[in-house]
């Protein structure tokens, strides 16, 4: 990218450089470990011997508070059998056809997938006896919005123990989203949303980070981000 600024930079009037994809995965860290959802069942009153029926009964109250929001604001809700139907596609289509008044719920999908999830297995060692974290299989509850900062963004909710949850940002929604201020000093760099920062090509730092601001900043989660850079070009005169 340096180089093909470098050759072009006659041409070049400002760098703009940002996320393209952020991705934020948040756990229950207490439910992740044995040692954590023992305890939590201990806390709970829950035998271990009755810990599959205490899992479904909360799994089942988790989906319904998650999907209360799209019922009570009349939004779609659909399951999704197959895992090659493109659920960004289809929520811009259901936007398509039910437009919003005012930024908020696209809709909400149920999904079957793989997932980490706590199982109690029976047997006569005691080493092999209990609780042990498997990969499975539970329903995913996914959310599709229309934020007034972000633009388009998901989320991902895992119904079943550990209760895993994904946000995933797109940056040039992002970006869509925010406004610039076109009369800005053009000798300093110029903030045109929370993860995005314009700066004059001259400017010696213009590839520095630019972290999201806000309560992103103090979330505790894994992230995971692909950065991009737009040029543009000054008109020939």
């Amino acid at each position: 990218m340096e180089r093909f600024i470098a050759r072009h930079r006659a041409l070049v009037s400002s760098v703009l450089s940002g996320f393209d994809r952020l991705v934020l995965r948040g756990s229950l860290r207490a439910l992740r470990s044995h040692l954590g959802i023992y305890g939590f069942l201990a806390r709970a009153g829950v035998r271990l011997l009755d810990f599959g029926k205490f899992a479904q009964e909360t799994t089942e109250r988790v989906k319904d508070a998650a999907l209360a929001e799209a019922r009570e604001r009349g939004r779609p809700v659909l399951y999704l059998a197959s895992p090659r139907t493109s659920k960004e596609d289809l929520a811009r289509e259901l936007l398509r056809q039910q437009p919003l008044a005012e930024p908020g719920l696209i809709c909400a999908f149920k999904a079957i997938e793989p997932c980490m999830r706590f199982e109690y297995h029976r047997s006569p060692e005691r080493n092999e006896r209990g609780l042990k974290l498997r990969a499975g299989k539970c329903l995913y509850i996914y959310h599709y919005y229309l934020h007034p900062e972000f633009g388009f963004m998901h989320l991902r909710l895992q119904t079943y123990l550990p209760f895993d949850v994904q946000v995933c940002l797109n940056g040039r929604q992002w970006l869509a989203a925010s406004s610039c201020d076109a009369g800005s000093d053009s000798n300093k760099p110029t903030t045109v949303s929370s993860g995005w920062t314009l700066r004059p090509w001259h400017s010696s730092s213009w590839m520095s980070s630019c972290a999201p601001h806000g309560p992103l900043r103090s979330m505790r989660c894994e992230s995971a981000s692909i950065r991009c850079t737009s040029t543009s070009f000054a008109p020939r005169r």
